[in-house]
């Protein structure tokens, strides 16, 4: 038999309530049974105070932010893709192309004539290489000479990319499914699906955002090297299209959705419960990312959004055009955080933060 109770936690000034699940079994014994307490459990008094610490800081002091637009030699002020080097270099792509910034200056990294060079994804894998991922084909760059097109891809919008234990690299390319590049050859798997995105787990696993499947998620299996379905539990939620996943320190991941929020996954029990609830700073999120073990930072087509999926609390961060140092555009696309600690914003229409 089962019962809910409500488990008020205080600290400093915060209080907490749970409705949590307690289950007793035949032998007169009480387990606890829900995601969100055995979540707080497993924190500890030491990380919630680093956490509270986190949420005060918050990003910039006030929220400032500077801008990196055409004006500055920016190829365009729609920035879909960042990544940072292992040298220390910004890789920007732009919807007229690749750009690097090294704190001070520009570059623009031409591709061959006649290439489509609106750049959607990037990658630099474990060999220093950088992989470009445009609107209709992947292109590889040992930043010495031009980038050159992997023939072996078909046209088509490129989503991801990721790369596993095995120093695999893995393409994600929309209705054609993923591709494993290993020893010099690409195999295909998942031919005809809509995937949206790649992760690799803590554990190695590889999973796929992925459209054609009900549940939204595919799952590699390493051993048959297939795909399937990973069979999820949704809990108070239902399955979405996910547009972002990320992992946290326990391994579990979070999935930013269309229009429902964010789930966690737990990936153990492969149960999916819902994490922070619709609203603003939510709408179509684009990339999620953790700054410490309950912080979220989440982009959207509704500005950025600092949250704390354990109390709620959020900062919504958005373009306000009587103020310059707002946010220069309401859709944003990637987040970074630099080696040094500095925050990089990928904006539709208004360049970088």
């Amino acid at each position: 038999s089962s019962q809910m109770y409500r488990i008020t936690l205080a600290l400093l000034d915060k209080e907490i309530q749970f409705f949590c699940k307690i289950v007793q079994d035949g032998d007169g014994a009480y387990w606890e049974k829900d995601y969100l307490c055995r979540t707080m459990m497993k924190k500890t008094l030491l990380s919630f105070l680093l956490l509270l610490a986190f949420s005060r800081a918050g990003l910039a002091a006030e929220g400032a932010f500077r801008h990196y637009t055409t004006r500055d030699g920016l190829s365009s002020n729609t920035v879909q893709a960042l990544i940072q080097d292992r040298a220390g270099l910004i890789w920007m792509g732009t919807a007229s192309g690749l750009d690097s910034f090294d704190g001070k200056e520009f570059i623009h990294h031409a591709f061959p004539a006649g290439e489509d060079d609106y750049v959607r994804q990037l990658y630099q894998d474990a060999a220093g290489l950088l992989w470009i991922g445009t609107e209709n084909a992947v292109f590889r760059y040992d930043m010495t000479s031009p980038p050159v097109r992997v023939s072996e891809i078909p046209e088509a919008l490129v989503t991801g990319f990721a790369e596993d234990r095995d120093g695999a690299v893995w393409i994600a390319v929309w209705g054609k499914g993923v591709f494993r590049y290993a020893d010099g050859v690409f195999t295909q798997f998942l031919d005809g699906h809509q995937v949206e995105g790649l992760l690799v787990d803590r554990d190695g696993r590889l999973w796929v955002a992925d459209q054609s499947e009900p549940q939204g998620l595919s799952l590699y299996q390493a051993a048959s090297r297939t795909f399937s379905a990973p069979n999820l539990v949704f809990r108070d939620c239902r399955p979405t299209r996910i547009c972002a996943m990320d992992v946290d320190e326990e391994g579990d991941l979070w999935l930013g959705t269309w229009d429902l929020g964010i789930y966690r996954l737990e990936t153990d029990t492969r149960t999916v419960f819902p994490a922070v609830q619709p609203g603003d700073g939510l709408e179509h999120v684009h990339s999620l990312t953790h700054e410490s073990p309950l912080h979220l930072l989440v982009g959207s087509d509704d500005g950025l959004l600092s949250v704390n999926p354990l109390t709620g609390e959020r900062t919504h961060y958005r373009n306000d055009r009587s103020d310059p140092a707002s946010l220069s555009s309401k859709f944003i696309y990637p987040i970074v955080r630099d080696h040094e600690g500095g925050l990089w914003i990928g904006t539709y229409y208004g360049g970088v933060n």
